[in-house]
């Protein structure tokens, strides 16, 4: 049973719902591991580590969109020629991949995020017929409802409690149905986890450390269990697992150790178990390392064989021995992990080779001009270029990478403004400078700008993230995902007007805080695209018939942001009104559209990077410097380079159905929205 996006957590913590499963894993009777899962921690990629035991490489993340037939060996495909009846219900995606393995299969969509109940219960509703029957040898069941409220809805929605409990009742009813005519084998393992925003593909802790279950009805436990202090294992030690007890050969290209040394320490197991899959483990692995161990055995007289296999046995239950197979296949992991440097290099000179092309037809434009001269920040982005790369190759500044895009920008426009305002001050006196609608306080509101798009998402990121000490209100503002609201300040200050004021105290009793705060998005939907149509509106009177009919949609955008996609109608009288926008105008018809788009607490940055795009239109920005913000104003909405930043839910936003192209096209457009509004203001 494989539960998308069950993170460690879910299991382990004392207040998680899943009553059963603990109760099975501090019984001794389910042995539970924390397994760690290696990047990209997205679906395909992990089924193929769960039934090949091979780590997956990072372009594997690109076809789990278009999963196709595996040819790798993989224990499906052995089971299912050893003459093992297998049946699959769930994830379509191993329809795609193993399509002629199973006897009887149905599939879901995997992809359609928004739906989160009935996706469970079309896998659920075959249990009645299957669980008394003795059709299969093999079942597996792929359930994707956890994931997909992950997606839609975020790795803390209430919607999670609710789910877990379901997936641990449906265990225990399988459990107690199979059990109780035939001895079984139950685990129930997760492909990846999840984030606490609900996202995976990189490799936080939350998204690769999951739990993996072993249960066996006919085990005698000899030690209980503790989900404080669970052994450690990889997950693709599954593939090597699996084989043993369905009498097929382990995957030739695993890397996985076999558990069941490791389950013999919580469950009575014969000698001959252990050293049966100590034997098979050793041979698939002596394909890798050269060792006799196994020629030695062999050669040992008939006599002393079974003194012999004992010690085998008790070497292999040693826990040294275990310690030092770790070691080995962590190595094999690492090197499975290494990336080819050659292709590293040729990417580098590509850039640095259209960094010098475009740098000389910059040149072949120049200024004579003294305020429109930008030398020294052309000059000085050949040495940010320099730097940027640089750190390129330190993982602490690429997990901070935002940092260093908002202090290079900073730094390159505040080096245009001092030339500007040291050759103005020789010229003008201060009030006529800044009463002149000047380059210079284009630069300055440009700047004021920037600072204020960074407070928006200060607080989600990792250093803000371990800070004690938040304000209540600030804490509400954090769970409706409207951070931006106090970030402008640092939420130490709040608590102080909080309890120092009397007023403040009174009026926050009568307020509904958290009331206001669920209406807070609404709020800013309006505003926003009511400011986008009022600013962006064309003026022409060829088309001045279309403009009376833009100005319904901001009303349309809220109404259906109210009814959260229960009428489908207003989806089309937006894109219809989008489309008429982009007749008028395109960055007005794109604006709309995205108002429409992406998560009402990322509508304000947009029309801030709008506007900073039409102050570094003024200002006569370079294209260095226009290339340098694009990268800047992307960090904005809280993007990183982990991959677990991608917003997937978006992708299907106003769709009844899964639609690849038009998801993947929403997806894309959502992801790079503030370097779009930007470029459209620049424009």
């Amino acid at each position: 049973m494989i539960v998308d996006a069950w993170r460690l957590s879910h299991l382990i913590d004392p207040d998680s719902t899943m009553i059963y499963l603990r109760n099975l894993v501090n019984s001794g009777q389910a042995v539970t591991f924390a397994a760690n899962v290696q990047t990209p921690t997205v679906t395909m990629p992990r089924i193929k580590a769960l039934t090949g035991g091979v780590v997956p490489s990072l372009i594997s993340l690109v076809t789990n969109f278009f999963a196709s037939e595996n040819v790798e060996d993989n224990w499906i495909t052995s089971a299912a020629a050893a003459g093992r009846r297998i049946t699959f219900f769930g994830d379509d995606t191993w329809l795609r991949l193993f399509p002629k393995a199973f006897t009887e299969a149905e599939g879901v969509t995997s992809f359609f995020v928004n739906d989160y109940t009935e996706v469970d219960n079309n896998v659920t509703r075959r249990l009645d017929r299957v669980l008394t029957t003795d059709s299969w040898d093999l079942l597996i069941l792929h359930y994707l409802g956890l994931d997909h409220i992950g997606h839609s809805l975020g790795g803390e929605s209430p919607q999670i409690v609710k789910k877990l409990s379901e997936m641990d009742s449906i265990a225990r009813r399988i459990i107690n149905d199979v059990s109780a005519r035939s001895p079984l084998l139950f685990i129930v393992v997760a492909d990846h986890g999840m984030t606490a925003a609900g996202s995976h593909g990189g490799g936080s802790e939350a998204e690769s450390r999951v739990p993996m279950l072993f249960f066996h009805s006919k085990t005698n436990v000899i030690k209980k269990g503790n989900l404080g202090e669970l052994m450690s294992v990889e997950q693709i030690d599954l593939a090597s697992t699996l084989p043993f007890f369905l009498g097929t050969n382990i995957p030739s290209g695993s890397i996985g150790l076999s558990l069941i040394p490791l389950l013999a320490r919580y469950w009575k197991l014969s000698d001959s178990t252990i050293f049966s899959a100590a034997v098979q483990s050793h041979i698939h692995f002596s394909r890798f390392i050269t060792d006799h161990a196994l020629h030695r055995l062999a050669s040992v007289e008939d006599s002393r064989r079974c003194e012999a296999a004992k010690a085998f046995v008790f070497h292999a239950k040693n826990p040294s021995t275990v310690e030092r197979s770790r070691k080995v296949q962590r190595k094999i992991i690492q090197s499975e992990e290494e990336i080819l440097h050659w292709p590293v290099f040729v990417g580098l000179a590509l850039i640095f080779f259209t960094f010098l092309f475009s740098t000389v037809l910059q040149q072949s434009s120049t200024s004579t001009s003294p305020q429109d001269t930008v030398g020294a920040t052309d000059h000085s982005a050949y040495l940010v270029f320099a730097l940027y790369h640089i750190s390129s190759y330190s993982t602490s500044l690429i997990e901070e990478e935002h940092d260093i895009w908002y202090y290079i920008s900073s730094t390159l426009v505040l080096l245009r403004i001092f030339p500007n305002v040291m050759w103005r001050l020789g010229s003008l006196n201060f009030l006529q400078m800044v009463n002149s609608h000047s380059k210079v306080m284009d630069e300055f509101f440009l700047l004021c700008l920037h600072r204020l798009a960074i407070s928006f998402t200060m607080s989600t990121r990792r250093r803000w993230s371990m800070r004690s000490g938040k304000s209540w209100l600030f804490g509400i503002l954090i769970s409706e995902k409207f951070t931006y609201c106090l970030d402008v300040l640092p939420p130490q200050i709040f608590p102080e007007f909080r309890f120092g004021i009397s007023i403040l105290d009174s009026i926050s009793t009568d307020i509904n805080i958290s009331a206001l705060c669920r209406s807070i998005p609404i709020i800013t939907t309006a505003l926003c695209t009511t400011y986008i149509v009022f600013r962006l509106q064309f003026k022409s009177t060829k088309y001045g018939w279309l403009v009376p009919i833009t100005y319904f949609l901001p009303i349309i955008i809220c109404c259906r942001l109210l009814t959260d996609d229960q009428c489908r109608w207003m989806t089309y009288i937006i894109l219809i009104g989008c489309a008429l926008g982009a007749i008028m105008s395109f960055s007005f018809g794109l604006m709309l559209y995205m108002s429409y788009l992406v998560r009402p607490e990322t509508l304000p940055l947009l029309l801030i990077c709008f506007e900073m795009g039409v102050l570094a239109d003024r200002a006569t920005f370079s294209p260095f410097l226009f290339a340098f913000l694009c990268q800047t104003v992307f960090f904005y909405p809280g993007l990183s380079s982990n991959i677990s930043s991608i917003d997937i839910a978006i992708g299907y936003k106003g769709l009844s159905s899964y639609v690849p192209t038009f998801v993947l096209i929403q997806i894309l457009i959502n992801f790079y929205a503030t370097p779009i509004a930007f470029a459209l203001g620049y424009s």
